[in-house]
């Protein structure tokens, strides 16, 4: 071996012992496994009602007043059925069973989605940080109405 090349590499040790601190990840990294898998999400109750209903069908029901959402993209979240078939822009993708991270709700509802805006459209608020690990549990088990 070169002394110029142990040099080089003795340089590239030090450089990286002296790397600055960048702190935290500035967003969580998703995950795509069930938080508790001892537990199961409840669709109706959980999901539909405890964060469908008062975050996202004001905006997302076709026979909704300000329906905004719905005449955009096309998604209708009055039900697990609507929920499924997606929208115009991701279509079946919105909800990838057994995989959040590919999920298109659950990029839509994280901090800095791929397209568009991040939903709901008028927050803040969005979705905790508990509803958005519920939403992804349901998705990780499978997505079952």
């Amino acid at each position: 071996m070169s002394r110029r090349y142990a040099a080089l590499m003795a340089l590239v040790v030090i450089a990286c012992e002296l790397a600055p601190e960048v702190g935290p990840p500035l967003t969580e990294r998703c995950v795509s496994e069930d938080s508790d898998t001892e537990a199961s999400v409840d669709f109706d109750v959980q999901i539909h009602v405890g964060i469908i209903m008062p975050q996202c069908l004001p905006c997302h029901d076709p026979a909704g007043e300000d329906n905004t959402g719905f005449l955009v993209s096309g998604l209708d979240l009055t039900s697990v059925e609507g929920l499924r078939r997606g929208g115009s822009t991701v279509g079946a993708d919105i909800v990838r069973p057994g995989d959040p991270c590919e999920s298109g709700i659950i990029k839509k509802v994280s901090s800095g989605p791929p397209f568009g805006n991040r939903m709901p459209f008028d927050g803040p608020p969005f979705l905790d940080p508990t509803q958005l690990r519920l939403l992804a549990d349901w998705i990780a088990e499978g997505a079952e109405p």
